[in-house]
């Protein structure tokens, strides 16, 4: 290159763009030193010079002719530099750029959200929304978008397999079907403060069924703190629901924390419009989006009881451990406080809450 004069200004600070790199693919097929490249561009000669080993590749071209007296691989290589080769190589370093794995600087907080995902089967945002909630303090801070980026990547020893409830459901159309067996009250006599989940005592109730359709457990959910009840059946006769609802009601000295339960429209439930002393409304047949905290509590209840267990096998004292465990479960809707929390303060409000 015969040019000495170059008016380019001396660029700092900045990363090199296709451009550059296309001038000095150019410059090096004119036999440009790299001194003089990095005149002509402005920048640093070791810029120019990691520049040219980021880019260069081996390239390989057949040849026409072939001696057959020497040893001859019939190629010729050489290593050359390329524009693209070079942005495509800033490119993937610029990816990989960053504290990516923050996380391992801190154990403790690596075993703990281990210990939350696997053992205590809660969710990323469940184990990272607590934190603040009881106070923990760790020397680093992640969100929970990070956890699942690091089991996506293999990083932890939760994987994706393990966690709950990760799916991505088609949205289907919700078509109302008309209500054949009539058990009692209608979901759509239902007031339209019940809907708004503002005022406490409002609940919803289904069974889980266990092993051949031959045992199953009661479940309520209060719709404002999302605190449930599992109760053990004999059977899952109509006679069973109501006896076991008012046992229930018993042990509870009084607290009138019952203003209305909305049933699925299964014929376990006939006699509940007699029997159970509150307001009963029952939901559409293939309907569960009308009563779905009762069906997203059901759905963590299968986290410890899967399909196909006979639920004969578990005492009452069985079920209140899992219903603990879920009761004692961060939400998010309740700013990651456990629905525990949520119903103690609810009780604390009621006339008949035993003070002191």
């Amino acid at each position: 290159m015969n040019q000495m004069d170059y008016t380019t200004e001396r660029k700092e600070g900045k990363h090199l763009c296709l451009w550059e790199r296309k001038e000095i693919e150019k410059a090096l097929k004119r036999g440009a030193s790299v001194s003089g490249i990095a005149r002509m561009l402005g920048r640093n000669k070791s810029t120019v010079s990691r520049e040219i080993k980021r880019g260069t590749v081996l390239q390989r071209e057949k040849k026409k002719y072939i001696s057959s007296k020497v040893d001859d691989s019939g190629y010729i290589e050489r290593w050359l530099y390329f524009a693209e080769s070079g942005q495509a190589a800033a490119e993937s370093n610029t990816g990989r750029r960053g504290g990516k794995y923050k996380l391992f600087r801190d154990a403790g907080l690596v075993a703990y959200i281990e210990e939350k995902l696997l053992k205590d089967k809660w969710s990323p945002a469940a184990a990272i929304g607590w934190l603040d909630v009881a106070g923990h303090s760790f020397k680093t801070t992640v969100c929970f978008k990070t956890v699942y980026n690091y089991i996506d990547k293999g990083l932890l020893a939760v994987r994706n397999i393990d966690l709950l409830l990760k799916t991505r459901l088609k949205p289907k159309n919700r078509r109302i079907r008309q209500q054949k067996r009539v058990l009692g009250k209608s979901i759509e006599l239902r007031p339209i403060e019940v809907g708004t989940r503002q005022e406490f005592g409002h609940w919803e109730g289904d069974t889980v069924v266990g092993k051949g359709g031959k045992s199953a457990i009661l479940t309520l959910v209060e719709r404002k703190t999302n605190k449930g009840f599992m109760l053990s059946l004999k059977d899952r006769s109509a006679p069973a629901v109501t006896e076991a609802f008012q046992a229930m009601t018993e042990k509870l000295n009084g607290l009138e924390i019952f203003k209305s339960i909305t049933f699925d429209n299964g014929s376990e439930f006939a006699e509940c419009s007699d029997r159970v002393g509150t307001e009963v409304y029952f939901a559409h047949p293939y309907s569960a989006f009308e009563r779905g905290i009762n069906e997203n509590y059901n759905g963590i209840i299968r986290r410890y009881i899967p399909k196909g267990k006979d639920l004969n096998a578990l005492s009452q004292a069985d079920l209140n451990r899992i219903n603990n465990r879920i009761d004692t479960l961060p939400r998010k809707r309740h700013n990651y406080k456990t629905a525990e929390m949520m119903f103690n303060l609810e009780l604390e409000k009621l006339p008949s809450y035993p003070m002191g």
